[in-house]
């Protein structure tokens, strides 16, 4: 079966970043920075009692003393990373803000550090004590009442939780690799555990590491990867005090969400977007977790760039602060040289994108039209299968998925090699009509590009517990041998399929570790074909058919 639907885009040189806005820059105001250590900031604590929080204020100096006046504060990198933030105070990371007028403070969040308690990471304490540190801040004789807050991985996930508070002096936020939900972009996938994260149990302890509560990070963090979380296997209201949505018509400060296309949350960076428009930005580059650098020098940024833009214009109101020139930066993947570089777009998904529906077929094409025959084909269930997603940060990103994809424990549909190039600019999403051979199963959907060459290419990943395709709410009963219909949202993206290779949609039952191999073993079947057969959705910049 041939594809007779023509993309038709035409590809540049990556294009550079030429906003002003991600260039601005201005001379720093002040020659040094007083530092205050030992600060014990008052904070509430959930049930109604009383506790303190550990920070560190910088303060904008001449000549080593604290400048006289009113300067609007910053807040960064809230986290549990008390060792992190020592070697950041070494290294001076914390003084650039200082020096261009701005006070910084800097906090251990309860129970990490040198502030009291047991870590509950993104929980209801760690946000509330946020709250009042903005307050506090935002009261002092050197503050001018006007906060921002900053951080990437952790710090970020606290920044988007505080904001859904709405703390009346908090202004302006620029969260890093950030979440909408824990629950859902961290611990279970599609509602599989993620084993990835158990890293924290000994990882945790070592980054909290320097400060008077020596055990509090170690206590929180093994209780909940190891006990509290297990104990939540479906969506309740725990993970939903662990979560930016229910507070989503809160959340109306000035965003500028980043993160990398690279990443594990850029889903909770797109969703936080899609809910609240009218006062978030984004910007996706072609990088990691948690950071600003590309392969090249035209996808690598400048972090305190626009950082410093952003914080200029909505907390200092500097006739020379811009905002960026559309709501959507983004960087056209693979970062490799093939594709167009950075666009810039009023919406996401950008307006030119369309739906394109590709058809599984008998034969593992991916077709535009419904093949008339219908075929039930599977896989052999491989509970330790893994893919190469660079957005796992896993050591093997990158590895030629080829090999794999021809074993018994994967299926595969690929289109004919595309005519033109395509750009995908959003979610796949992947709906199967699956049957299993034990009662549940897993899911894993990867989309692929097929190089010219053969080589396979791992572009973005999908996850689903087949007892939560209904929603990760509740459970539903899954019979032997009996089809459903299934949805597996992969995650999205931004890339460029070359004229020559083909797209593919490459299914199985394992990822490791980022999904547990808990899936009963057996088989997994699914309709390719007739009027009842899968499917993918997928988002096209461009004309849809010919």
């Amino acid at each position: 079966m041939g594809l007779v639907l023509s993309v038709s885009i035409c590809r540049a040189d990556p294009a550079p970043l030429a906003d002003p806005f991600f260039s601005y820059t201005r001379p720093a105001e002040y020659d040094s920075v007083a530092r205050t250590t030992g600060i014990h900031v008052p904070v509430r604590t959930p049930g109604g009692g009383e506790s303190t929080i550990a920070c560190t204020l910088y303060q904008p100096a001449r000549n080593g003393v604290a400048a006289p006046g009113r300067f609007p504060g910053l807040v960064i990198d809230y986290t549990a990373y008390h060792l992190v933030d020592l070697i950041s105070r070494w290294t001076g990371r914390f003084d650039f803000f200082p020096e261009h007028g701005y006070n910084v403070i800097n906090c251990d969040v309860p129970g990490s550090g040198s502030s009291p308690g047991v870590l509950d990471q993104f929980g209801p304490a760690e946000t509330l004590a946020n709250y009042d540190l903005i307050e506090w801040f935002a009261a002092q004789p050197y503050s001018d009442g006007n906060i921002g807050q900053q951080g990437a991985s952790y710090g970020g996930h606290a920044t988007n939780k505080v904001a859904s508070l709405h703390p009346p002096h908090l202004k302006a936020i620029v969260p890093n690799s950030s979440f909408a939900d824990w629950y859902e972009q961290t611990i279970y996938h599609g509602g599989i555990r993620n084993q990835s994260i158990f890293y924290q149990v000994w990882g945790m302890p070592i980054a909290a590491a320097g400060g008077s509560n020596l055990l509090g990070a170690t206590k929180g963090i093994r209780r909940d990867t190891l006990h509290t979380y297990a104990e939540h296997p479906l969506y309740d209201d725990y993970w939903r005090g662990h979560s930016v949505k229910p507070n989503w018509d809160q959340f109306t400060v000035p965003a500028l969400i980043t993160d990398g296309w690279n990443d594990r949350y850029k889903d909770g960076t797109i969703e936080n977007y899609q809910a609240r428009k009218s006062n978030v930005w984004l910007l996706l580059g072609p990088w990691g977790h948690a950071k600003y650098e590309g392969a090249t020098a035209g996808g690598t940024l400048v972090a305190a760039s626009h950082q410093l833009a952003w914080y200029d214009y909505w907390l200092k109101r500097l006739p020379g602060a811009v905002l960026p020139r559309d709501k959507i930066t983004s960087y056209e993947m693979p970062d490799d040289g093939s594709s167009s570089g950075w666009h810039q777009y009023p919406d996401w998904p950008p307006p030119a994108v369309k739906a394109q529906r590709l058809y599984f077929t008998p034969a593992g094409v991916l077709g535009d039209t419904r093949h008339a025959r219908a075929t039930t084909l599977s896989w052999v269930v491989e509970v330790h299968d893994t893919g190469s997603d660079p957005a796992s940060g896993k050591g093997h990103s990158g590895v030629d998925q080829a090999p794999l994809d021809a074993k018994p424990y994967r299926l595969t549909f690929t289109t004919l090699p595309l005519i033109t190039d395509w750009v995908i600019a959003g979610s796949a999403e992947v709906t199967v009509k699956a049957a299993f051979s034990a009662a549940g199963g897993n899911l894993v959907a990867r989309l692929m590009q097929v190089r010219g060459d053969g080589k396979v290419e791992q572009v973005s990943t999908g996850w689903l517990k087949a007892s939560h395709y209904k929603g990760n709410d509740h459970l539903e009963a899954i019979a032997p041998d009996t089809q459903y219909e299934m949805q597996v949202h992969v995650l999205p993206t931004h890339w460029r399929f070359t004229k020559g290779s083909s797209i593919r949609i490459s299914l199985s039952s394992g990822d490791e570790p980022d999904a547990a191999p808990d899936a009963s073993p057996g088989t997994v079947s699914v309709l390719a074909g007739g009027e009842d057969g899968s499917y993918v959705d997928l988002p096209v910049i461009g004309p849809a058919k010919d």
